[in-house]
């Protein structure tokens, strides 16, 4: 499938984006977001274009000091980057610094970094929609959240999904002017008509107004019978205090979910062991929802965004 999102879309978005965050002339930007994906495209080219801003262009794959010396020689107002990057050097990152935003996009930032109350500003968006939300902190609130939408989008939330520890989860819609206007399927082209879409994510919307996502849909499977939430998983193995990374999949059998396991980061200098962590999961959570299998890893396999891919290898176990 390719989407088509026709010029005046673009920069309609653009716009959008130039509203919402004030860019305007006197902003300096640095970009290491992949420019080949929509959010590089929309925030460090085409909003930073017709702002007429300035902006330093480093690739995407890069030691991560390099930025941080790059902040240090040149006074930027503005950071585009993805959560690989900020995960490794939020606590360098100077908070007396002349930065308005530090925009990120592409998946989650690690606990870590959520936990130490930095102020980085989540960007939310698709392919089909363009930008969605942005956390800009109108309304209080951390970087654990995709914040509030754009000029331009309404989020609605749909079908009720589930409920975890008392917060009602949704499917997740959007009313935007940005949605894309053809897709190209098997040769054929696919006019797209309206604007609202539904994302395929779940989650809810806070009394402040700030969106949370929770992951996929299809995060939420039916085993033997049993709802279960991989998400809900994670998030007590992500309370473990060896715990780094986790990414939990549910393994298919002729295109049913058949079994889970997880994949473990562990975090360095610790000897936690594999029966450990079952044991630290079974006191938590109900038997049906325990990973039949736990990997522990060097490392998680990510997109050029650092999004964590749902597909993981055994190359690194053990």
């Amino acid at each position: 499938n390719k989407i088509i999102r026709t010029q005046k879309k673009l920069i309609d978005e653009a716009y959008g984006i130039i509203n919402s965050l004030n860019f305007c002339e006197k902003d300096i930007i640095l970009c290491n977001a992949p420019v080949f994906h929509s959010y590089g495209q929309a925030f460090g080219c085409f909003a930073a274009c017709l702002a007429k801003c300035k902006v330093k262009y480093l690739p995407s794959f890069l030691i991560p000091s390099h930025i941080l010396k790059e902040l240090e020689k040149n006074s930027y107002t503005i950071l585009i980057s993805t959560p690989y990057y900020y995960n490794m050097i939020y606590d360098q990152l100077d908070k007396s610094n002349e930065l308005r935003y530090m925009l990120s996009a592409g998946g989650k930032l690690s606990r870590d970094v959520i936990s130490s109350g930095i102020k980085i500003n989540n960007v939310y968006g698709t392919t089909e929609t363009g930008a969605i939300s942005i956390q800009q902190y109108k309304n209080g609130g951390t970087c654990a959240s995709v914040g509030t939408p754009i000029d331009g989008v309404k989020i609605l939330l749909g079908k009720y999904v589930y409920n975890e520890h008392g917060v009602s989860i949704y499917e997740i819609y959007v009313d935007s002017k940005y949605i894309y206007d053809y897709r190209v399927k098997k040769n054929k082209v696919e006019a797209y008509i309206g604007h609202e879409f539904y994302l395929g994510d779940i989650g809810y919307i806070d009394q402040n107004g700030n969106l949370f996502i929770y992951g996929r849909n299809d995060s939420v499977i039916n085993l033997n019978g049993e709802k279960i939430s991989l998400h809900e998983i994670e998030t007590v193995l992500l309370s473990h205090p060896y715990v780094e990374n986790v990414k939990v999949v549910a393994c298919e059998k002729n295109s049913v979910p058949y079994y889970i396991e997880a994949y473990i980061v562990l975090s360095k200098n610790n000897n936690c062991t594999k029966q450990e962590l079952r044991q630290y999961i079974r006191s938590r959570l109900d038997f049906h929802k325990i990973p039949r299998f736990i990997h522990i890893v060097e490392s998680l396999e990510i997109t050029e965004t650092g999004k964590i891919l749902n597909k993981q290898g055994y190359k690194n176990n053990t």
